[in-house]
């Protein structure tokens, strides 16, 4: 899509514009009224759906069996995107509170190691944000 409609390579990260098919739609609960086996589909903006990184291929492929994992996610964008490696977590990290899944969802039990040990957030953001 990118070089046939010549588009910057950013819409990678911020396009609602994807293709699906029959079990995909069923997947993101979107009509398929296509005769074709694929076809083009725009998420409306209120959707959560915009970029690669929030695609469902992506997703699965970076999450445990039968479980979301947004760290291993976290360390694919870092090395596949950003193209750093991933920094070795800090030693004063208690993973116990991380892995008892009766404290909370896994997001907020990362947040909650985050703000204990007080480290910085890595700006993501590098190179993507588009100038007007």
């Amino acid at each position: 899509m990118l070089v046939h409609k010549r588009r910057d390579y950013r819409d990678l990260f911020t396009s609602n514009e994807t293709f699906i098919n029959r079990p995909l739609a069923s997947v993101y609960r979107v009509p398929f009224a296509s005769t074709s086996d694929w076809a083009p589909y725009t998420f409306s903006e209120s959707s959560e759906r915009s970029g690669i990184l929030t695609q469902i291929s992506f997703l699965s492929l970076f999450a445990h069996p039968g479980s979301s994992s947004p760290t291993k996610r976290g360390i694919k964008v870092l090395e596949i995107f950003i193209g750093e490696p991933t920094p070795d977590p800090p030693a004063n990290v208690d993973f116990s509170k991380v892995q008892d899944s009766s404290k909370g969802t896994i997001r907020g039990r990362l947040l909650d190691i985050r703000f204990e040990v007080a480290q910085p957030v890595l700006p993501i953001k590098r190179g993507l944000t588009r100038g007007k």
